[in-house]
């Protein structure tokens, strides 16, 4: 089955104010994570944390290659070579959900202090890891914003995703996608600014006077 959006993307996007996760997908190479990578190369300023996961092609003999998953944000305990969620091959793939329990947990254990965290890409891999499915839900629930990527078929861990209440999705296509960076780009910076802006909001609020 493939998720398929009732409305526009235009629509869709004109009620992300309510929403502050936004989830991209799309089919393949049609320049999702390349949307993510223009859109935090306009925001040098943010720090951003989460995991990415990529494949290593050619690297094994008879396979398409190993898939890894790896932080985006700096952490000294991280291993590449113990960090293998999975293998690709024509036709079929095997995952290795204890690694995305062991590391993929612990990359969204260390995202404190993010103004956005990056997810890219959730997919079917993990369909049986459990412990990194709650990570991910449980970084949905919080209020730190993310941009992420998340394939279009349907499963009971990705369609938690995007019918959580704070998440959107929003679909890239060959036809919009040369579009749809300055609607990301406002998406997710009212969001940042959102999260910032309660402290800020608070110091500056007036102070109620004392009864006399």
């Amino acid at each position: 089955m493939v998720f398929a959006p009732n409305r526009s993307s235009y629509d869709r996007i004109s009620v992300m104010n309510t929403q502050r996760h936004l989830m991209l997908w799309g089919i393949q190479q049609v320049g999702k994570t390349t949307l993510i990578n223009q859109l935090l190369s306009g925001h040098p300023g943010w720090t951003v944390k989460g995991f990415r996961t990529y494949t290593d092609f050619g690297a094994i003999s008879g396979a398409i290659g190993p898939v890894y998953i790896a932080p985006v944000h700096p952490c000294g305990w991280y291993r590449r070579d113990e960090a293998v969620i999975g293998i690709r091959k024509q036709g079929q793939r095997s995952s290795y959900p204890a690694v995305f329990d062991r590391v993929g947990v612990r990359i969204l254990q260390e995202t404190q202090g993010a103004d956005l965290l990056v997810m890219d890409e959730i997919g079917t891999m993990e369909n049986d890891a459990l412990a990194f499915q709650r990570a991910v839900l449980q970084s949905i629930s919080a209020s730190t914003p993310i941009i992420g990527v998340m394939k279009g078929q349907s499963s009971p861990f990705m369609d938690a995703v995007r019918n959580h209440p704070s998440v959107k999705t929003l679909e890239i296509t060959l036809a919009n996608r040369g579009k749809m960076l300055s609607l990301i780009d406002e998406f997710v910076s009212g969001s940042v600014i959102r999260l910032k802006a309660p402290s800020s909001s608070a110091e500056s609020a007036p102070r109620p006077h004392p009864h006399r």
